[in-house]
């Protein structure tokens, strides 16, 4: 997955939501993303490269 923007994370937020997914749970799961980003510096663009690399 590549880095998305603000408008395809709003429509993901807003599926979600319409799927019954809680606040809580968007908001845990979006701190897990960031946090993990920031672990990661950053700076990789490929998303997926940077979620393998932090989860070991």
């Amino acid at each position: 997955m590549e880095r998305l923007d603000s408008d395809t994370v709003s429509a993901l937020i807003a599926s979600l939501k319409r799927h019954g997914v809680s606040d809580e749970i968007i908001n845990e799961a979006l701190s897990e993303v960031t946090q993990r980003w920031l672990n990661c510096g950053a700076t990789t663009v490929n998303f997926h490269e940077c979620w393998v690399k932090t989860e070991t």
